[in-house]
């Protein structure tokens, strides 16, 4: 018994280190564990420290884009500085840029604009009236009957449609040539004749009304017209001759008409 006891004491012994060791791992695990935790912190941080940041990102102002903040560096610098004070450089882009552009000018060159656009329109419509008038003789020329009824509907809709268009060109023009103008003289650039004669009633009208002594009319010399001769001015002496109103060429000006109404 004796010798068992000692041939079995260095078992004994490596059994209880060997629990010794086991006791100490959870141990350096927890260590090894802490130490990584310093060093790397997590990702997400705490409420607080989220709290503060949003508070601070709230209340900062947002960073403007990169053009931006040249534009600012070169101009905010000279804010509230009179022409004067200003850089050389500076002065003089300012002095070639180009003066503004005042918005009657503006809307003028747009309505000119507009009242040109459609008497093409109109001159379109009035070909394709020509064409339709043509292919109407034609049709009934081969007895084809039903497509010559059918082409003269197209003539009286594209006249019908011509005519609008001259109808809001000539109002346009109308209203351009006269604005600003002193009362009683009208100007009848840019009308068609019948327009022209339309107008003339209409101010002969109005001048009665208003007791006016004479009017004067601008009617050009001709000078635009394809063959040279005037066509607007016969047309307006013709109709103040049918309303018995005297009217005369102005000596010092062979486009214009003095028409005597009181």
């Amino acid at each position: 018994m004796p010798a068992l006891t000692l041939a079995a004491r260095p078992i004994a012994f490596a059994f209880v280190a060997a629990l010794a060791v086991l006791a100490t791992v959870p141990i350096v695990v927890a260590l090894v564990s802490a130490c990584t935790d310093d060093d790397n912190p997590p990702s997400h941080p705490p409420p607080s420290t989220r709290h503060h940041e949003t508070t601070r990102l709230l209340h900062q102002p947002p960073t403007p884009p990169s053009h931006v903040r040249n534009y600012s560096s070169r101009i905010l610098p000279y804010a509230g500085q009179s022409r004067q004070t200003l850089p050389a450089s500076t002065r003089t882009q300012a002095s070639h840029q180009p003066p503004p552009v005042p918005a009657a000018q503006i809307e003028n060159v747009e309505d000119v604009n507009t009242a040109k656009d459609i008497r093409e329109r109109a001159q379109r419509q009035h070909r394709e009236m020509c064409n339709a008038r043509a292919r109407a003789k034609s049709a009934h020329k081969r007895g084809d009957y039903a497509a010559e009824r059918t082409h003269k509907q197209e003539v009286i809709a594209r006249k019908s449609a011509m005519d609008q268009l001259n109808t809001r060109a000539a109002e346009i023009i109308f209203k351009q040539k006269n604005k600003g103008r002193k009362q009683g003289m009208v100007d009848f650039h840019g009308l068609y004749v019948h327009e022209a004669v339309r107008y003339a009633k209409q101010e002969l009208e109005s001048a009665s009304r208003r007791d006016d002594g004479e009017l004067r009319w601008i009617v050009g010399k001709g000078l635009h017209a394809e063959d040279g001769e005037p066509k607007i001015r016969p047309a307006l002496v013709e109709l103040c001759k049918k309303r018995g109103l005297t009217c005369s060429l102005d000596p010092g000006n062979a486009g214009m008409l003095i028409v005597q109404v009181g």
